[in-house]
């Protein structure tokens, strides 16, 4: 499935920003799955807002270990969610919306922008595992 998400291309990072103006990585996240009929709204939200990193990478793993979705291997497709880890610890979430791109933003970007999972990895997010809704 790929997703039209052109609209979000370039929007600016806001930290716990939710849209339609700004996003952080969860914003991203959540704005993907309601255009894919999911709305899903999750403790995770809180972890971002605090800016606890402890916190969120515990939320994150007891989250989608315990929620309705299923850890899937590549082929992704739009509506997955990538969960990323650096320094042991999760700490990012990028919405898939095609087999081959996701949608990536952080404080440092320029801007909500495509990429692939393999140059998230070559800039430091080395774990990452892909999660699909089961609902």
């Amino acid at each position: 499935m790929n997703l039209d998400v052109t609209d979000l291309i370039g929007k600016p990072f806001r930290h716990c920003g939710r849209g339609p103006d700004a996003y952080d990585c969860f914003g991203l996240v959540l704005e993907v799955l309601h255009r894919v009929d999911i709305d899903w709204d999750w403790p995770l939200a809180r972890a971002f807002e605090q800016n606890d990193i402890e916190t969120l990478s515990g939320i994150i793993m007891a989250a989608v270990a315990s929620g309705p979705w299923e850890l899937v291997e590549p082929p992704l497709t739009g509506g997955d969610v990538l969960v990323m880890a650096t320094d042991g610890r999760w700490s990012h979430v990028a919405p898939m919306v095609t087999d081959k791109h996701c949608l990536h933003i952080t404080k440092t970007s320029t801007g909500a922008h495509l990429t692939s999972p393999e140059m998230l990895t070559r800039i430091g997010y080395r774990h990452q595992e892909a999660y699909r809704w089961r609902g």
